[in-house]
């Protein structure tokens, strides 16, 4: 369910949608659930389709700057 934000809104499939799903697997790896796991399904590819939703690690304070700046990157 977590698909990139192109992908649910039936754009084309491109390099970005590779480089955002690294980025959720950075966060799975890290935080051991992928982002807004609490929500129901179609509740996440709702917000994920949103412009103005950050996909974030739950607590950034927890992580390296680097890692930070990787994820911010990808998503």
């Amino acid at each position: 369910y977590w698909m990139a934000p192109e992908l649910i809104l039936g754009e084309d499939y491109g390099v970005t949608v590779d480089i955002w799903s690294l980025g959720i697997t950075v966060i799975e790896m890290a935080e051991k659930r992928p982002p807004l796991f609490e929500l129901l399904p179609l509740q996440a590819l709702f917000l994920i389709s949103r412009p103005e939703h950050e996909v974030k690690f739950s607590n950034p304070v927890s992580f390296s700057s680097e890692l930070c700046d990787f994820l911010r990157a990808c998503v």
